[in-house]
């Protein structure tokens, strides 16, 4: 007796896209304008972009796992929209 198994085609192609837009020396409006771009709900978009602006230019993080007070589930979708690299922006 034999058995198959149907892989979906579409799952297996479904892969996240890159992240497309550095936050690397955004200011606060900037901050602000790429949150309300990713959908972050406006009553959030102040406090948002003062915590991002605080581990960016204050504490030099570059990484979503190391913003401590962020929630993960805007960590996640944050991942997904921006990166940090300073040098690609310069090219």
């Amino acid at each position: 007796m034999t058995t198959s198994t149907l892989i979906d085609s579409t799952a297996a192609e479904a892969v996240a896209p890159a992240p497309s837009r550095s936050l690397a020396g955004a200011t606060r409006k900037e901050l602000a304008a790429a949150l309300l771009e990713i959908g972050a709900p406006e009553r959030e978009i102040r406090m948002r972009s003062a915590q991002l602006w605080h581990w960016i230019y204050h504490q030099g993080v570059s990484s979503f796992d190391d913003m401590l007070n962020i929630s993960k589930v805007f960590s996640r979708k944050a991942r997904r929209a921006f990166y940090f690299d300073a040098a690609a922006d310069r090219l």
